[in-house]
């Protein structure tokens, strides 16, 4: 009796391994493989400007809010924004977004990404700060949720505090960031070329992505942007533990850090 029970406990933990095992293949190799077949974007996108956020209610009703809600945000902290604009950035996905210029030339870009599937509908929204640096081409700070690990371009330095959604709060993140990169200088990008703007970082990003081997340039024209294995499975993995974790607790220590060097009157971009 004693060994059926144990032999039936083999069993079932067997069955247990079994199953596990499958549940980490499909993880770890089938979504990669997965992405690595279907996932494609544009090489160039294209930023149409909109006349107002009442034109983006009417196309997508759920966006024009937080967009709304960026924008009075980015106005309190002293920066212009121009016209809502929008790109389709895949077959299935559309954004929608606001720039602003400071005075001290900084800029500001706020996004909403709408993606449809048959089950789903998704939106994800995020605002990032761009400051030229004395050290750094660029530096971004961001409260975009992203997990590729991919490294930035060239030149360029980024942080992102994924859902601080306080973008008076963010800025001054910001802003200790931009004194730890050697402080401002002139010559970001005018506000009247907004939609030459959100072209050129599009470019600037999926170029990056190739030159380090993580996508390739798909079709005769060279017009789509496919991932390579190496992509997928390196931005597929870094999504699932233990190199998310292991990111998303460099990334906490890395606020806490900040959040403790935050003024509490930090000068907004008007008077900076």
């Amino acid at each position: 009796m004693s060994f059926a029970i144990t032999a039936l406990a083999g069993t079932n933990m067997l069955q247990i391994g079994a199953i596990a095992l499958t549940l980490i293949a499909l993880l770890y190799v089938g979504g990669p493989l997965l992405s690595l077949a279907t996932h494609k974007q544009p090489a160039r996108l294209e930023a149409s400007a909109l006349l107002s956020l009442d034109v983006v209610s009417q196309i997508e009703a759920d966006v024009a809010p937080a967009l709304q809600d960026a924008a009075s945000q980015l106005a309190a902290l002293g920066f212009v924004t121009g016209s809502p604009l929008r790109a389709p950035t895949a077959e299935n996905s559309v954004a929608f977004a606001i720039i602003g210029e400071a005075p001290n030339g900084d800029l500001a870009e706020s996004w909403v990404l709408v993606r449809k599937t048959e089950q789903q509908v998704i939106r994800r929204n995020w605002t990032s700060f761009h400051s030229q640096t004395r050290n750094f081409a660029r530096t971004i700070t961001s409260n975009a949720v992203s997990a590729s690990g991919i490294p930035s371009a060239g030149g360029r330095t980024a942080f992102s505090a994924p859902a601080m959604m306080d973008l008076a709060q963010l800025y001054r993140l910001h802003a200790i960031r931009v004194a730890d990169s050697g402080g401002r200088r002139r010559g970001a990008p005018a506000l009247g070329g907004q939609a030459a703007f959100v072209e050129s970082e599009w470019a600037i990003s999926t170029e990056n992505m190739v030159a380090r081997g993580y996508a390739r340039r798909s079709g005769s024209d060279g017009a789509t942007i496919r991932l390579t294995a190496k992509g997928a499975f390196l931005i597929g993995w870094r999504q699932l533990p233990p190199w998310k974790e292991i990111a998303a607790s460099k990334a906490r220590r890395r606020l806490a850090e900040l959040e403790a060097r935050v003024p509490i009157d930090a000068p907004l971009a008007r008077s900076a």
